[in-house]
């Protein structure tokens, strides 16, 4: 009796002892592979994880038309942080400025904020062409304390390269080289219709989902746009849409005749993108809007031509 007392406490210590370990010491590692494809959201795939994981890729992981970006967490792996956490960055030989040439940041933590409970975590942001990261391991020179402490990964690539590798985990990453390739400057043709409601005094505002303003381009084929400023002044702006969700902004310059359109920012493959185009409309249309209200509809089409960078 005393004898299977010892036994069973004995295969209690070594269950507990086990806890403690990283869930993946006594089997295969735990593989988490990053596929930053281009022009599109990246791929993830994650193998192995005994418990689940889950992707988060909400407030605070990636800025909107600026990166891309999740955060991975393998449900019950490693929470006694035995792993160390880690970082690394994929480069660019040529950037902007010479202290910001990232481009692919990954890492790997843990789970340990106020509702965590120390989850073994793998993040990644992917910057989108024109946005740059402080190079690795860079130093502040007022200070001459790291910014980071990151990993210089290399040259991105088209290939897959294992960026981290334990007995416990391996991830993958493929951060691509589409990045590299140089801004080319392209004629552009555009056309469109204008229908939306505008105040007494001029103003006006409407969104993409209204279909106040539709069009056509060489750049992004068909669109939809959001836009808002006074007609009669000229002063005005908007964002084009395109079917893949890629985004063009820009604004009306006042007084310019023929009327000229200035390209400001991109996201997706118009990221940094630069031009102008000038274009004519049709008479516009001005009638009393039908709800009764003391707003006007103007309705108008146009045509432009000019170049487009990106």
């Amino acid at each position: 009796m005393k004898k299977s007392v010892f036994i069973r406490g004995l295969a209690a210590l070594a269950v507990a002892l086990l806890a403690l370990l990283p869930c993946s010491l006594l089997a295969v590692p735990i593989v988490v592979s990053i596929n930053d494809v281009p022009n599109g959201a990246p791929v993830i795939q994650v193998n192995g994880a005994p418990n689940g994981y889950d992707v988060y890729t909400g407030a605070g992981i990636a800025t909107p038309g600026i990166e891309d970006g999740a955060l991975i967490t393998l449900i019950g792996v490693d929470q006694s942080g035995l792993i160390p956490d880690w970082g690394g960055r994929f480069v660019v030989p040529e950037a902007p400025l010479w202290f910001r040439t990232a481009v692919d940041i990954i890492w790997v933590g843990h789970d340990e904020d106020v509702i965590g409970n120390g989850d073994l975590q793998i993040g990644f942001n992917s910057a989108l062409p024109g946005t740059y990261y402080f190079n690795p391991g860079l130093i502040n020179p007022a200070t001459g304390l790291p910014i980071n402490e990151d990993e210089n990964l290399g040259l991105v690539t088209d290939e897959w390269v294992t960026v981290y590798a334990n007995d416990t985990l391996v991830v993958r990453y493929k951060p691509h080289t589409y990045r590299l390739l140089a801004q080319v400057e392209r004629p552009f043709k555009i056309a469109g219709q204008v229908s939306t409601v505008i105040q007494l005094d001029g103003s006006f505002a409407f969104d993409a989902s209204s279909g106040s303003s539709v069009g056509v381009s060489t750049a992004g084929g068909s669109f939809t746009a959001a836009g808002s400023g006074n007609a009669f002044t000229g002063v005005w702006s908007l964002t084009a849409t395109s079917a893949n969700g890629d985004q063009i902004s820009g604004y009306h310059v006042p007084g310019s005749i023929p009327d000229e359109f200035r390209f400001t920012s991109g996201t997706g493959r118009f990221a940094g993108v630069s031009g102008e185009f000038t274009y004519v409309t049709s008479v516009p249309s001005i009638i009393p809007n039908p709800d009764g209200s003391a707003t006007l509809i103007i309705s108008y089409s146009y045509e432009g031509t000019g170049t487009i960078t990106y």
